[in-house]
């Protein structure tokens, strides 16, 4: 069994050791290139006061609440400007530091913030690609005291100390033109999966609705349609309303006493995968070892399965479709199954996208039980009312709909590639390419 790591993934641990300096750059210390600063501010109770967040993992600055005087605990507050790159003593271990953004010059920080600029010789954005190198990474863990990785207080004078590789500034201005370019690169693709997957949210409301119909099966609704319980005359005249009961019949996933085993055993499903998927990841499995009583819980091409719980009445009963053939393959005991009777009335690859539409996820939150965590009755789920359109539109409809969603898979993907390719140019360009 692998060992578990020491320390949470925000934590980068070790003794900071310098390797070989590049050519044409100088060693110097932090104190050498950073000035500490203090601008102290008069807490005034009835004013109101801008406070601000440093994240973990070098998530930059960000603005908290803003606050009247009164209702701050800490009077020690000090200003920060644009420009400034602050330091959370309490969680610079996690990589809780950055640089203060325009937009919030002027903010409140407290005496558990050291705010810093820098001298001449150091390019501010460098110093910014320079804090998620490892080696300042190291600084900040090794000047940091304490018993719990939580409560480990930051020495700023002994990190001060600690001595690095800086390049000359010509050099620091391409590293920051090759590394800010790759964060637009990175900047836009994100936009546009975000931008995508609005599209492709709005797309299937209409679809799944009948609001917007493709061309040659016939004319659009206007209303909203609502199939659980409601008029179904707002459903396009050649759709039928059905009870999902009625297309097959349920099945449980594995039982309690399952024990989980990993790397031995059958495959089985995972909670996750049915959540996170319209239709199941074969990459995401996991292995159980499985009783010969539960043989008949052996997943099909074409099952659908629901969770059963959650922790929000919103995200009960998500639903995944399997397209693939997975032969003794097992499924989690917090799902159910549903094996449908006839393909033709309801096409596998049109049900994912059906059951998660805004219509039948808004059904089946208002079956939720529960208080603290939210179950799902089976039972109530078969009596759900499912808007059907005939299956040469349900076909149309899902190559649509998954035509979307590998669009927005792909460039998550490359989303990926540039990551990996920003973190490796960081690698080398910030240690002289050592």
């Amino acid at each position: 069994m692998a060992r578990r790591r020491a320390y949470p993934p925000s934590v980068v641990p070790g003794i900071p050791r310098l390797g070989k300096k590049p050519r044409g750059w100088r060693e110097v210390s932090f104190s050498d290139v950073l000035r500490v600063v203090e601008r102290p501010a008069e807490v005034l109770p009835d004013q109101k006061y801008q406070l601000v967040n440093a994240k973990r993992s070098r998530g930059g600055i960000v603005p908290r609440e803003v606050r009247l005087g009164k209702q701050i605990k800490t009077k020690t507050q000090f200003y920060v400007k644009a420009n400034d790159f602050l330091i959370s003593r309490r969680q610079i271990i996690h990589g809780a530091c950055g640089i203060v953004p325009s937009e919030l010059d002027g903010a409140l920080v407290s005496n558990e913030y050291s705010t810093l600029v820098p001298r001449e010789g150091l390019l501010l954005e460098y110093l910014g690609y320079y804090s998620h190198s490892i080696h300042f990474q190291q600084t900040c863990f090794h000047s940091s005291v304490g018993v719990d990785v939580e409560k480990m207080v930051f020495k700023l004078d002994s990190w001060l100390k600690h001595r690095f590789y800086l390049p000359p500034l010509n050099i620091q201005e391409e590293v920051v033109r090759i590394l800010s370019t790759a964060d637009r690169a990175i900047d836009r693709t994100e936009k546009l999966i975000a931008a995508k997957r609005e599209l492709k949210k709005g797309l299937s409301e209409q679809l799944l609705s009948g609001e917007r119909r493709l061309p040659g099966f016939g004319k659009p609704v206007r209303q909203e349609p609502s199939c659980n319980g409601v008029n179904c005359g707002q459903i396009p005249a050649e759709w039928e309303c059905v009870q999902l009961g009625t297309l097959g019949q349920t099945f449980a996933g594995l039982s309690g006493k399952s024990r989980s085993d990993f790397g031995k055993g059958a495959p089985y499903i995972p909670y996750l995968n049915v959540f996170e998927n319209a239709c199941i990841d074969e990459e995401r499995m996991d292995r159980v070892m499985v009783g010969p009583d539960e043989r008949q819980n052996e997943v099909a091409y074409g099952d659908i399965f629901f969770t059963t719980s959650s922790e929000t009445r919103l995200e009960v009963g998500m639903a995944s479709v399997l397209l693939t053939e997975l032969p003794k393959t097992y499924l989690n005991s917090f799902c159910f199954g549903f094996r449908m009777k006839d393909f033709n009335r309801l096409i596998p690859r049109f049900a994912g996208y059906l059951l998660r539409g805004r219509a039948i996820r808004a059904a089946i939150a208002r079956l939720a039980q529960g208080a603290t965590r939210y179950n799902l009755p089976q039972q109530a789920v078969m009596r759900l009312q499912v808007p059907l359109p005939p299956s040469a539109e349900q076909e149309r409809l899902a190559a649509i709909l998954s035509a979307a969603d590998r669009e927005i898979i792909l460039l998550q993907r490359g989303l990926v590639v540039l990551r990996e390719l920003k973190k490796g140019l960081m690698q080398k360009l910030l240690d002289g390419g050592a």
